[in-house]
């Protein structure tokens, strides 16, 4: 699987129309695997079907600790309804798998709350508070004051 955040931009530039991408390079491998399928699956749409559906990418982003991939198709004439349905679901399901992967580092995760609602495995939500902790407010002692 591929792991480079460029991939799909090198890879498919034609379906990174303006979009926006804000989420951790743990998932990096998820949504490339995603585009590829999605790729794949309009292609072999289009040669079973003599269409021309396309796709393409709105945004993929970090929200309420899931990932979020908004796809867009257009090109549509003679496309069956269920196909954009199915894709759209495949989207939806891998999205949920996306709740069970580390955002940082691709491990095994689950949602952790705590101000800002992440996507995390044990190793990085420690290494995360550990992290909070040394940014705590200390108080400053001058001249036995506590300031």
């Amino acid at each position: 699987m591929n792991s480079s955040r460029n991939y799909i931009k090198d890879t498919y530039p034609d379906i990174l129309k303006d979009s926006f991408s804000d989420y951790g390079d743990g998932w990096i491998p998820h949504v490339n695997k995603i585009t590829d399928t999605l790729v794949h699956r309009v292609n072999q749409y289009n040669t079973d079907n003599g269409t021309e559906l396309k796709f393409h990418i709105n945004q993929i982003k970090q929200k309420f600790g899931g990932l979020r991939y908004y796809i867009s198709f257009y090109d549509t004439d003679g496309v069956d309804n269920d196909f954009i349905t199915n894709s759209h679901k495949y989207v939806w399901d891998m999205e949920f798998v996306a709740g069970f992967i580390c955002e940082q580092c691709g491990m095994y995760a689950e949602k952790r709350g705590g101000g800002w609602i992440t996507t995390l495995c044990d190793g990085c939500y420690n290494e995360r508070n550990d992290e909070d902790k040394d940014d705590e407010f200390d108080e400053d002692i001058i001249d036995g004051t506590i300031w």
